[in-house]
Protein backbone atom coordinates (compact mmCIF):
# COMPACT_ATOMS: atom_id res chain seq x y z
CA UNK A 1 0.00 0.00 0.00
CA UNK A 2 2.77 2.01 0.73
CA UNK A 3 3.78 2.21 -2.52
CA UNK A 4 1.08 4.10 -4.12
CA UNK A 5 2.05 6.63 -1.77
CA UNK A 6 5.30 7.46 -3.08
CA UNK A 7 5.85 9.27 -5.99
CA UNK A 8 8.55 11.82 -5.56
CA UNK A 9 8.49 14.00 -8.03
CA UNK A 10 5.23 14.78 -10.09
CA UNK A 11 6.53 14.03 -13.87
CA UNK A 12 7.38 9.94 -12.73
CA UNK A 13 4.56 8.25 -14.71
CA UNK A 14 4.63 5.04 -11.75
CA UNK A 15 5.35 5.08 -8.69
CA UNK A 16 9.12 4.37 -7.05
CA UNK A 17 10.03 1.82 -4.46
CA UNK A 18 11.61 3.56 -1.80
CA UNK A 19 14.91 3.70 -0.73
CA UNK A 20 13.66 2.89 2.93
CA UNK A 21 12.56 0.02 2.25
CA UNK A 22 14.73 -1.41 -0.05
CA UNK A 23 17.28 -1.10 2.68
CA UNK A 24 14.95 -2.44 4.77
CA UNK A 25 13.72 -5.61 2.89
CA UNK A 26 15.92 -6.56 -0.35
CA UNK A 27 18.42 -8.43 1.52
CA UNK A 28 16.20 -9.86 4.03
CA UNK A 29 14.30 -11.22 0.48
CA UNK A 30 16.48 -12.34 -1.16
CA UNK A 31 17.35 -15.96 -1.25
CA UNK A 32 20.42 -17.73 -1.41
CA UNK A 33 19.41 -19.24 -4.98
CA UNK A 34 18.46 -15.83 -5.79
CA UNK A 35 22.59 -14.74 -4.48
CA UNK A 36 24.02 -17.70 -6.03
CA UNK A 37 22.28 -17.41 -10.05
CA UNK A 38 23.93 -13.87 -10.08
CA UNK A 39 27.35 -14.55 -8.55
CA UNK A 40 27.67 -17.61 -11.01
CA UNK A 41 26.91 -16.00 -14.54
CA UNK A 42 29.84 -13.49 -13.49
CA UNK A 43 32.42 -15.47 -11.25
CA UNK A 44 31.99 -19.47 -12.06
CA UNK A 45 31.75 -18.29 -15.83
CA UNK A 46 34.57 -16.66 -16.28
CA UNK A 47 36.41 -19.53 -13.81
CA UNK A 48 35.35 -21.62 -16.36
CA UNK A 49 36.70 -19.62 -19.25
CA UNK A 50 40.18 -19.18 -17.80
CA UNK A 51 40.47 -22.73 -16.99
CA UNK A 52 39.97 -23.63 -20.43
CA UNK A 53 42.34 -21.62 -22.29
CA UNK A 54 44.92 -20.88 -19.77
CA UNK A 55 46.80 -23.41 -21.08
CA UNK A 56 46.61 -22.85 -24.86
CA UNK A 57 48.85 -19.24 -24.96
CA UNK A 58 46.16 -16.74 -22.96
CA UNK A 59 47.70 -13.24 -23.47
CA UNK A 60 44.24 -11.36 -22.60
CA UNK A 61 41.41 -11.76 -20.44
CA UNK A 62 39.00 -9.07 -20.15
CA UNK A 63 35.62 -8.84 -18.02
CA UNK A 64 32.84 -6.64 -18.21
CA UNK A 65 32.49 -5.43 -14.69
CA UNK A 66 30.17 -2.87 -12.83
CA UNK A 67 31.24 0.70 -10.98
CA UNK A 68 28.70 -0.82 -8.65
CA UNK A 69 31.38 -3.03 -7.67
CA UNK A 70 33.03 -0.08 -6.04
CA UNK A 71 30.41 1.80 -4.75
CA UNK A 72 27.22 -0.55 -4.53
CA UNK A 73 24.02 -0.28 -5.20
CA UNK A 74 20.84 -0.41 -3.39
CA UNK A 75 19.08 -3.64 -3.81
CA UNK A 76 21.67 -5.03 -6.30
CA UNK A 77 23.84 -6.68 -3.49
CA UNK A 78 24.16 -9.80 -5.43
CA UNK A 79 25.11 -8.06 -8.63
CA UNK A 80 27.42 -6.02 -6.83
CA UNK A 81 29.22 -8.50 -4.80
CA UNK A 82 29.54 -10.57 -8.29
CA UNK A 83 30.99 -7.80 -10.31
CA UNK A 84 33.39 -7.31 -7.33
CA UNK A 85 34.23 -11.15 -7.17
CA UNK A 86 35.14 -10.95 -10.88
CA UNK A 87 37.68 -8.06 -10.64
CA UNK A 88 39.19 -9.53 -7.43
CA UNK A 89 39.29 -12.56 -9.19
CA UNK A 90 40.85 -11.14 -12.82
CA UNK A 91 43.34 -9.27 -10.39
CA UNK A 92 44.78 -11.98 -8.32
CA UNK A 93 45.81 -13.71 -12.08
CA UNK A 94 47.51 -10.30 -12.84
CA UNK A 95 49.56 -10.61 -9.78
CA UNK A 96 50.10 -14.47 -10.69
CA UNK A 97 50.79 -14.71 -14.10
CA UNK A 98 53.50 -13.45 -15.80
CA UNK A 99 52.53 -11.93 -19.19
CA UNK A 100 49.05 -12.25 -19.12
CA UNK A 101 47.08 -9.03 -19.15
CA UNK A 102 43.88 -9.24 -16.79
CA UNK A 103 41.22 -6.21 -17.48
CA UNK A 104 37.72 -5.72 -15.67
CA UNK A 105 36.22 -2.87 -16.92
CA UNK A 106 33.69 -0.96 -14.37
CA UNK A 107 31.21 0.32 -16.67
CA UNK A 108 29.16 3.15 -15.95
CA UNK A 109 26.07 3.64 -17.62
CA UNK A 110 26.07 2.98 -21.11
CA UNK A 111 24.69 5.41 -23.88
CA UNK A 112 23.26 3.72 -27.00
CA UNK A 113 22.31 0.48 -25.58
CA UNK A 114 21.51 -1.97 -22.92
CA UNK A 115 19.09 -1.21 -19.53
CA UNK A 116 20.49 2.15 -19.29
CA UNK A 117 18.92 3.26 -22.57
CA UNK A 118 15.34 2.83 -21.06
CA UNK A 119 13.86 6.34 -20.45
CA UNK A 120 13.10 5.60 -16.53
CA UNK A 121 16.30 4.63 -15.90
CA UNK A 122 17.53 7.43 -17.29
CA UNK A 123 15.34 9.36 -15.40
CA UNK A 124 16.61 8.01 -12.14
CA UNK A 125 20.47 8.10 -13.33
CA UNK A 126 19.22 11.67 -13.49
CA UNK A 127 17.73 11.76 -9.89
CA UNK A 128 20.70 10.37 -8.36
CA UNK A 129 23.35 12.97 -10.05
CA UNK A 130 24.51 10.39 -12.67
CA UNK A 131 22.76 11.96 -15.55
CA UNK A 132 26.46 13.23 -16.90
CA UNK A 133 27.94 9.81 -15.85
CA UNK A 134 26.72 8.14 -19.45
CA UNK A 135 29.21 7.20 -21.72
CA UNK A 136 28.17 6.13 -25.48
CA UNK A 137 28.65 2.53 -26.67
CA UNK A 138 31.25 3.60 -29.42
CA UNK A 139 33.30 5.40 -26.92
CA UNK A 140 33.51 2.62 -24.83
CA UNK A 141 34.25 0.12 -27.45
CA UNK A 142 37.46 2.48 -28.77
CA UNK A 143 38.34 2.58 -25.18
CA UNK A 144 38.14 -1.10 -24.80
CA UNK A 145 40.50 -2.11 -27.50
CA UNK A 146 42.95 1.09 -26.10
CA UNK A 147 42.71 -0.46 -23.20
CA UNK A 148 43.96 -3.92 -24.09
CA UNK A 149 46.63 -2.73 -26.27
CA UNK A 150 48.09 0.69 -24.33
CA UNK A 151 47.09 0.07 -20.91
CA UNK A 152 49.52 -0.04 -18.32
CA UNK A 153 49.46 -4.39 -18.24
CA UNK A 154 49.70 -4.66 -14.59
CA UNK A 155 46.63 -2.26 -13.77
CA UNK A 156 43.68 -5.06 -13.61
CA UNK A 157 41.31 -2.45 -12.64
CA UNK A 158 39.68 -0.28 -15.00
CA UNK A 159 36.58 2.57 -14.11
CA UNK A 160 34.70 4.14 -17.02
CA UNK A 161 33.46 7.18 -16.35
CA UNK A 162 32.82 10.64 -17.11
CA UNK A 163 31.89 11.58 -13.61
CA UNK A 164 31.07 10.10 -9.97
CA UNK A 165 28.46 10.06 -7.55
CA UNK A 166 29.35 12.81 -4.65
CA UNK A 167 30.01 9.76 -1.65
CA UNK A 168 32.36 9.23 1.07
CA UNK A 169 35.57 7.20 0.12
CA UNK A 170 38.47 5.59 1.61
CA UNK A 171 41.57 4.88 -0.71
CA UNK A 172 42.37 1.34 0.01
CA UNK A 173 45.03 0.88 -2.50
CA UNK A 174 48.04 3.59 -1.78
CA UNK A 175 50.32 2.18 -4.30
CA UNK A 176 51.70 4.97 -7.12
CA UNK A 177 50.18 4.39 -10.48
CA UNK A 178 52.06 2.43 -13.00
CA UNK A 179 54.94 5.23 -14.61
CA UNK A 180 58.01 6.16 -14.90
CA UNK A 181 60.73 8.79 -16.00
CA UNK A 182 60.55 7.08 -19.79
CA UNK A 183 56.77 6.60 -19.61
CA UNK A 184 54.05 9.02 -21.00
CA UNK A 185 50.56 8.79 -19.64
CA UNK A 186 48.26 10.43 -22.47
CA UNK A 187 44.13 10.32 -22.17
CA UNK A 188 44.29 7.80 -19.57
CA UNK A 189 46.73 5.56 -21.67
CA UNK A 190 50.09 4.72 -20.53
CA UNK A 191 52.93 4.05 -22.96
CA UNK A 192 56.81 3.50 -23.19
CA UNK A 193 58.45 7.17 -24.54
CA UNK A 194 60.72 4.75 -27.20
CA UNK A 195 57.37 2.98 -28.91
CA UNK A 196 55.86 6.69 -30.10
CA UNK A 197 58.80 8.77 -30.04
CA UNK A 198 57.32 10.86 -32.43
CA UNK A 199 54.45 11.84 -30.11
CA UNK A 200 55.04 14.60 -27.38
CA UNK A 201 51.62 15.31 -26.04
CA UNK A 202 47.97 14.59 -26.90
CA UNK A 203 45.59 17.93 -26.62
CA UNK A 204 42.28 15.92 -27.67
CA UNK A 205 41.29 12.24 -27.97
CA UNK A 206 37.44 11.55 -29.51
CA UNK A 207 37.29 7.86 -29.12
CA UNK A 208 33.58 8.61 -30.58
CA UNK A 209 34.01 10.16 -33.94
CA UNK A 210 37.66 9.05 -34.45
CA UNK A 211 40.15 12.42 -34.02
CA UNK A 212 42.83 12.76 -32.11
CA UNK A 213 45.14 16.04 -32.00
CA UNK A 214 48.82 15.91 -30.78
CA UNK A 215 52.00 17.32 -30.52
CA UNK A 216 55.49 17.36 -31.12
CA UNK A 217 58.40 19.94 -30.53
CA UNK A 218 61.60 19.52 -32.69
CA UNK A 219 64.81 20.46 -32.04
CA UNK A 220 68.18 19.47 -32.82
CA UNK A 221 69.42 18.69 -29.23
CA UNK A 222 66.80 16.11 -29.07
CA UNK A 223 66.15 14.58 -32.45
CA UNK A 224 69.82 13.98 -32.95
CA UNK A 225 69.20 12.94 -36.90
CA UNK A 226 68.06 16.48 -37.78
CA UNK A 227 71.47 17.63 -37.84
CA UNK A 228 72.48 15.05 -40.63
CA UNK A 229 69.68 16.16 -42.86
CA UNK A 230 70.46 19.16 -44.90
CA UNK A 231 69.83 17.61 -48.24
CA UNK A 232 71.36 20.68 -50.40
CA UNK A 233 74.08 22.56 -49.01
CA UNK A 234 73.28 26.03 -49.84
CA UNK A 235 70.33 25.25 -46.63
CA UNK A 236 71.03 27.78 -43.87
CA UNK A 237 69.54 24.78 -41.26
CA UNK A 238 68.60 21.28 -41.20
CA UNK A 239 64.86 20.45 -41.89
CA UNK A 240 62.28 17.60 -40.76
CA UNK A 241 62.23 14.71 -43.12
CA UNK A 242 59.86 13.38 -45.17
CA UNK A 243 60.44 10.40 -43.52
CA UNK A 244 60.15 11.29 -39.74
CA UNK A 245 56.92 12.62 -40.81
CA UNK A 246 55.21 9.36 -42.39
CA UNK A 247 56.44 7.63 -39.02
CA UNK A 248 54.87 11.09 -37.33
CA UNK A 249 51.97 10.06 -39.15
CA UNK A 250 51.73 6.44 -38.55
CA UNK A 251 52.59 7.03 -34.94
CA UNK A 252 49.47 9.03 -34.37
CA UNK A 253 46.62 6.61 -36.11
CA UNK A 254 48.32 3.83 -34.06
CA UNK A 255 47.59 5.74 -30.88
CA UNK A 256 43.91 6.41 -32.10
CA UNK A 257 43.59 2.32 -32.99
CA UNK A 258 46.25 0.57 -31.40
CA UNK A 259 44.49 -2.83 -31.89
CA UNK A 260 44.81 -2.13 -35.86
CA UNK A 261 47.92 -2.86 -38.02
CA UNK A 262 49.84 0.19 -39.39
CA UNK A 263 49.95 -0.71 -43.24
CA UNK A 264 51.48 2.08 -44.93
CA UNK A 265 50.06 5.89 -45.87
CA UNK A 266 48.79 6.88 -49.23
CA UNK A 267 48.22 10.30 -51.06
CA UNK A 268 51.47 11.89 -49.11
CA UNK A 269 52.14 15.41 -49.54
CA UNK A 270 55.20 17.19 -49.05
CA UNK A 271 53.62 20.69 -49.11
CA UNK A 272 56.21 22.80 -47.09
CA UNK A 273 59.91 22.65 -45.71
CA UNK A 274 59.56 22.65 -41.77
CA UNK A 275 62.93 24.47 -40.75
CA UNK A 276 64.99 23.67 -37.06
CA UNK A 277 67.73 26.25 -36.50
CA UNK A 278 70.18 25.26 -33.89
CA UNK A 279 69.23 26.39 -30.26
CA UNK A 280 65.29 26.76 -31.34
CA UNK A 281 62.31 24.43 -30.69
CA UNK A 282 59.50 24.26 -33.68
CA UNK A 283 56.71 23.16 -32.32
CA UNK A 284 54.42 21.02 -34.97
CA UNK A 285 50.67 19.89 -34.25
CA UNK A 286 49.39 16.47 -35.88
CA UNK A 287 45.67 15.99 -36.44
CA UNK A 288 44.47 12.56 -36.98
CA UNK A 289 41.07 11.88 -38.23
CA UNK A 290 39.27 8.79 -39.07
CA UNK A 291 37.69 8.39 -42.58
CA UNK A 292 35.87 5.46 -44.40
CA UNK A 293 37.88 2.89 -45.36
CA UNK A 294 38.27 -0.05 -48.10
CA UNK A 295 36.80 -3.39 -47.78
CA UNK A 296 38.62 -4.44 -44.07
CA UNK A 297 41.15 -0.99 -43.67
CA UNK A 298 40.71 1.99 -42.38
CA UNK A 299 41.51 5.54 -43.34
CA UNK A 300 42.62 8.03 -41.16
CA UNK A 301 43.68 11.64 -42.39
CA UNK A 302 46.39 13.23 -41.20
CA UNK A 303 48.43 16.35 -41.29
CA UNK A 304 51.79 17.79 -39.90
CA UNK A 305 51.11 22.16 -38.56
CA UNK A 306 53.88 23.77 -37.99
CA UNK A 307 54.32 28.01 -36.99
CA UNK A 308 56.03 29.99 -39.66
CA UNK A 309 59.18 31.16 -39.42
CA UNK A 310 60.76 34.73 -40.22
CA UNK A 311 64.16 35.16 -42.61
CA UNK A 312 65.63 36.66 -39.05
CA UNK A 313 64.65 33.41 -37.15
CA UNK A 314 61.18 35.08 -35.42
CA UNK A 315 58.37 31.97 -34.86
CA UNK A 316 55.63 33.67 -36.11
CA UNK A 317 51.92 33.11 -35.20
CA UNK A 318 50.77 32.28 -38.80
CA UNK A 319 50.75 28.41 -38.98
CA UNK A 320 51.13 25.95 -42.62
CA UNK A 321 50.50 22.88 -43.59
CA UNK A 322 54.18 21.25 -43.77
CA UNK A 323 52.71 17.26 -44.67
CA UNK A 324 49.41 15.49 -45.45
CA UNK A 325 48.14 12.04 -46.23
CA UNK A 326 46.22 9.31 -45.21
CA UNK A 327 47.36 6.13 -42.86
CA UNK A 328 46.11 3.01 -43.89
CA UNK A 329 45.30 0.01 -40.92
CA UNK A 330 43.37 -3.02 -41.21
CA UNK A 331 44.35 -6.71 -40.10
CA UNK A 332 48.50 -7.32 -40.01
CA UNK A 333 49.38 -9.08 -43.10
CA UNK A 334 53.09 -10.28 -43.96
CA UNK A 335 52.51 -10.24 -47.68
CA UNK A 336 52.61 -7.43 -50.20
CA UNK A 337 50.52 -6.63 -53.42
CA UNK A 338 52.53 -8.64 -56.45
CA UNK A 339 53.73 -6.40 -59.20
CA UNK A 340 54.35 -9.21 -61.94
CA UNK A 341 57.23 -8.39 -64.07
CA UNK A 342 58.56 -5.53 -61.97
CA UNK A 343 61.92 -6.74 -60.69
CA UNK A 344 64.93 -4.99 -62.70
CA UNK A 345 67.63 -8.10 -64.05
CA UNK A 346 71.06 -7.21 -65.09
CA UNK A 347 69.90 -7.44 -68.56
CA UNK A 348 68.14 -3.83 -68.12
CA UNK A 349 70.92 -2.19 -66.87
CA UNK A 350 73.40 -0.56 -69.52
CA UNK A 351 76.15 1.68 -66.89
CA UNK A 352 78.22 -0.18 -64.57
CA UNK A 353 78.37 -0.42 -61.09
CA UNK A 354 78.86 2.33 -58.47
CA UNK A 355 80.92 1.26 -55.54
CA UNK A 356 80.59 2.65 -51.86
CA UNK A 357 83.18 4.68 -52.04
CA UNK A 358 82.17 6.85 -54.82
CA UNK A 359 78.32 7.12 -53.58
CA UNK A 360 79.96 8.58 -50.22
CA UNK A 361 82.02 10.79 -52.40
CA UNK A 362 78.91 11.74 -54.57
CA UNK A 363 76.87 12.31 -51.28
CA UNK A 364 80.06 14.80 -50.23
CA UNK A 365 79.39 16.61 -53.28
CA UNK A 366 76.18 17.24 -54.34
CA UNK A 367 74.42 17.11 -50.78
CA UNK A 368 74.65 18.42 -47.89
CA UNK A 369 73.66 15.12 -46.18
CA UNK A 370 75.13 13.52 -43.76
CA UNK A 371 76.01 10.09 -40.93
CA UNK A 372 72.41 8.04 -40.58
CA UNK A 373 71.75 10.10 -43.67
CA UNK A 374 73.78 8.78 -46.53
CA UNK A 375 71.88 5.35 -46.69
CA UNK A 376 72.63 3.92 -49.88
CA UNK A 377 75.45 1.23 -50.07
CA UNK A 378 75.83 0.48 -53.71
CA UNK A 379 74.47 0.68 -57.02
CA UNK A 380 74.02 -2.33 -59.45
CA UNK A 381 73.71 0.17 -62.69
CA UNK A 382 70.82 1.93 -64.64
CA UNK A 383 68.94 1.29 -67.56
CA UNK A 384 66.47 3.67 -69.27
CA UNK A 385 63.71 4.20 -67.35
CA UNK A 386 65.49 1.71 -64.33
CA UNK A 387 68.27 1.45 -61.75
CA UNK A 388 68.99 -0.91 -58.94
CA UNK A 389 71.03 -0.49 -55.54
CA UNK A 390 71.11 -1.86 -52.08
CA UNK A 391 71.81 -0.57 -48.32
CA UNK A 392 72.67 -2.26 -45.28
CA UNK A 393 70.30 -1.00 -42.69
CA UNK A 394 71.61 0.72 -39.73
CA UNK A 395 69.71 1.96 -36.04
CA UNK A 396 71.30 4.41 -34.31
CA UNK A 397 70.49 6.29 -31.19
CA UNK A 398 67.90 9.09 -33.36
CA UNK A 399 66.40 10.78 -29.86
CA UNK A 400 68.80 11.72 -27.12
CA UNK A 401 68.23 9.47 -24.18
CA UNK A 402 66.80 6.91 -26.02
CA UNK A 403 68.87 4.15 -27.43
CA UNK A 404 66.88 1.52 -29.14
CA UNK A 405 63.58 3.11 -30.74
CA UNK A 406 60.90 1.12 -32.32
CA UNK A 407 59.35 2.59 -35.38
CA UNK A 408 56.28 1.77 -37.06
CA UNK A 409 58.40 0.91 -40.53
CA UNK A 410 61.88 1.09 -41.52
CA UNK A 411 62.08 5.05 -42.56
CA UNK A 412 65.64 5.30 -43.30
CA UNK A 413 64.64 2.17 -45.88
CA UNK A 414 62.19 4.56 -47.59
CA UNK A 415 64.98 7.54 -47.37
CA UNK A 416 67.18 4.85 -49.62
CA UNK A 417 64.42 4.28 -52.47
CA UNK A 418 64.08 8.41 -52.95
CA UNK A 419 68.11 8.40 -53.11
CA UNK A 420 67.76 5.73 -55.81
CA UNK A 421 65.87 8.18 -57.94
CA UNK A 422 68.35 10.91 -57.53
CA UNK A 423 71.48 9.05 -58.51
CA UNK A 424 69.78 7.21 -61.46
CA UNK A 425 70.11 11.08 -62.95
CA UNK A 426 73.36 11.70 -61.59
CA UNK A 427 75.01 8.26 -63.46
CA UNK A 428 73.25 9.08 -66.49
CA UNK A 429 74.15 12.55 -66.91
CA UNK A 430 70.81 13.36 -68.12
CA UNK A 431 70.47 17.09 -69.32
CA UNK A 432 68.03 18.90 -67.15
CA UNK A 433 67.56 16.87 -64.45
CA UNK A 434 69.04 19.38 -61.26
CA UNK A 435 68.08 18.60 -57.93
CA UNK A 436 65.31 16.44 -56.84
CA UNK A 437 63.27 16.86 -54.05
CA UNK A 438 60.62 14.72 -52.72
CA UNK A 439 56.92 16.35 -53.66
CA UNK A 440 54.90 13.30 -52.49
CA UNK A 441 53.38 9.66 -53.29
CA UNK A 442 50.14 7.87 -54.32
CA UNK A 443 51.13 4.91 -51.62
CA UNK A 444 53.45 3.15 -49.66
CA UNK A 445 52.64 -0.19 -47.96
CA UNK A 446 55.29 -2.43 -45.78
CA UNK A 447 55.19 -5.95 -44.73
CA UNK A 448 57.00 -5.84 -41.62
CA UNK A 449 60.30 -3.69 -40.12
CA UNK A 450 63.87 -4.47 -41.37
CA UNK A 451 66.24 -5.83 -38.64
CA UNK A 452 69.91 -4.12 -38.24
CA UNK A 453 72.55 -4.93 -39.93
CA UNK A 454 70.08 -6.26 -42.62
CA UNK A 455 70.93 -6.01 -46.82
CA UNK A 456 68.04 -5.10 -48.58
CA UNK A 457 67.90 -5.14 -52.65
CA UNK A 458 66.50 -1.76 -54.10
CA UNK A 459 64.62 -1.27 -57.90
CA UNK A 460 62.99 1.77 -59.25
CA UNK A 461 61.00 2.06 -62.75
CA UNK A 462 60.39 5.34 -63.93
CA UNK A 463 56.73 6.18 -64.22
CA UNK A 464 56.82 9.53 -66.18
CA UNK A 465 58.94 12.06 -66.90
CA UNK A 466 58.05 15.50 -67.24
CA UNK A 467 59.49 19.29 -67.07
CA UNK A 468 58.63 19.71 -63.18
CA UNK A 469 59.94 16.33 -62.51
CA UNK A 470 59.54 12.75 -62.51
CA UNK A 471 57.71 9.42 -60.94
CA UNK A 472 58.77 6.40 -60.02
CA UNK A 473 57.48 3.00 -58.27
CA UNK A 474 59.97 1.40 -56.69
CA UNK A 475 60.35 -1.19 -53.68
CA UNK A 476 62.78 -2.71 -51.76
CA UNK A 477 63.33 -6.73 -51.36
CA UNK A 478 65.44 -9.28 -48.56
CA UNK A 479 67.91 -11.68 -49.34
CA UNK A 480 64.99 -14.14 -50.29
CA UNK A 481 63.47 -12.14 -52.98
CA UNK A 482 60.28 -11.18 -50.79
CA UNK A 483 58.98 -7.66 -51.10
CA UNK A 484 59.55 -5.64 -47.43
CA UNK A 485 58.23 -2.16 -49.22
CA UNK A 486 56.42 -1.15 -52.10
CA UNK A 487 56.12 2.52 -53.27
CA UNK A 488 54.01 3.93 -56.19
CA UNK A 489 53.89 6.82 -57.77
CA UNK A 490 56.80 8.84 -55.76
CA UNK A 491 56.70 11.91 -57.13
CA UNK A 492 60.50 14.02 -57.47
CA UNK A 493 60.34 17.62 -58.41
CA UNK A 494 63.43 19.65 -59.53
CA UNK A 495 65.09 21.95 -57.77
CA UNK A 496 67.94 24.61 -58.77
CA UNK A 497 70.04 25.37 -56.37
Amino acid sequence: LWLEDHKPFKLLKHPLVSGIMAVETFLEHMTPEDFKKVLEVKFNGAWNLYRASKDRGLRFFAALSSIGAVQGNVGQANYCAANRSLSALLRSWTASHEGLVSKALMLPPIEGTGMAEDPEVRELMKLKGLESAFVHADDLAQIFCKELFLGPPRQSWVILARTFPAVKGTLVDSKESYRDEESHVLDGVCFERRDLPMIEAVDRLDFKNGELVAKRTFSQASDLWLEDHKPFKLLKHPLVSGIMAVETFLEAAHLLYPYLAVLGVRRLKFEDILECPQDMEREARIICRRQEGRSQELLCDVQLNSADISPSGRILDRWSTNYQGQVILGPRTTDLPLWPEFAVGTEDLDTGPMEPHEIQDSYEKRTGLRGRYRVLEGIHGTGPGVVKGDMVYREQEDIAGLDRIRYQYSPYLLEALMHLFAFYFAIRQEEGSGDLIPAGMEEMRFARSVRDGERCTLEARLRSHDDQGVTWDARAVDKGGTAIMQVLSMRMNRFSQ
